[in-house]
């Protein structure tokens, strides 16, 4: 049998402002190895069997959900924020040093958003969406067979996230996708009164390696966002004070701090 190991995000029971609102357990489980679809569906399902096994309510909340009227619509893939998928929204409002928000991926494919070439960088390794040309090595860069954002990526940066009036910062890391996918969530409301009965929550396709207040990612993550936004209405928030919280660079960022990085530490490892 193989072992798999992910993060599962859990709501707190008794959240105060100055606490993080969301807590890392990493999960020994089955893993089914492969690529297909039903695979991860396997491994997501013999995660979720573990959690309940310690006295949790666990959730899927990717594409790769078993159920396809809770979890899959969860996906930022398919959760709408104004029209406009959450993964779309997080994709187009990103900013480089040398030009951004590109706000036509709002309307397009998310998967084809996700891979446009004018919002990666040398850390995506992503191929050549115009030249259909695969990342490789250096030379990759230097091919004049590649488009001009391509040839660029080694000097561009990601610096932050526009956002109608507001400017993001990248720290704390997944703010501005939380607050997004909250944002999505209050909209939808049959979904989020259906995740609050659940506590804990994951993403079988999110592998993330090490502590979210290190610098290795990746963090951006549907099930961290859920876990967030259960810690809030459990602990009495409205949905009112919760659009403020997320709305706001300054109060979100205060969700992400830690108290105690000793019990951080014991709880994940």
């Amino acid at each position: 049998m193989a072992n798999g190991k992910r993060i599962a995000f859990l709501s707190v029971e008794k959240w105060e402002p100055g606490m993080r609102a969301f807590e890392e357990k990493l999960v020994e489980f089955e893993w089914f190895s492969g690529m297909s679809w039903q695979q991860h569906q396997k491994s997501s399902l013999s995660m979720l069997s573990v959690l309940e096994a310690q006295g949790h309510t666990p959730a899927e909340i990717s594409r790769r959900s078993i159920d396809k009227d809770f979890g899959v619509q969860l996906s930022a893939f398919n959760l709408k924020l104004n029209g406009a998928n959450v993964e779309n929204i997080f994709q187009a409002y990103k900013t480089f040093n040398d030009g951004g928000p590109y706000l036509d991926l709002l309307s397009v494919d998310p998967k084809f958003a996700k891979n446009d070439c004018r919002i990666q960088s040398y850390e995506s390794k992503k191929p050549c969406l115009t030249h259909k040309i695969d990342f490789k090595n250096k030379e990759f860069y230097e091919s004049e067979h590649v488009c001009s954002y391509c040839q660029s990526r080694l000097n561009r940066k990601l610096i932050g996230f526009s956002s109608k009036n507001t400017n993001w910062e990248l720290e704390p890391k997944s703010m501005f996708y939380d607050a997004i996918y909250i944002s999505a969530l209050l909209q939808n409301k049959t979904l989020a009164n259906q995740l609050v009965q659940h506590d804990a929550f994951t993403d079988i396709e999110f592998n993330q390696k090490i502590l979210y207040s290190k610098d290795k990612g990746p963090f951006n993550c549907q099930a961290r966002s859920c876990a967030i936004y259960v810690t809030l209405k459990k602990n009495g928030y409205t949905n009112e004070a919760i659009l403020k919280i997320i709305s706001s660079p300054e109060q979100i960022s205060q969700l992400y701090s830690i108290r105690d990085e000793k019990f951080e530490q014991q709880n994940l490892f």
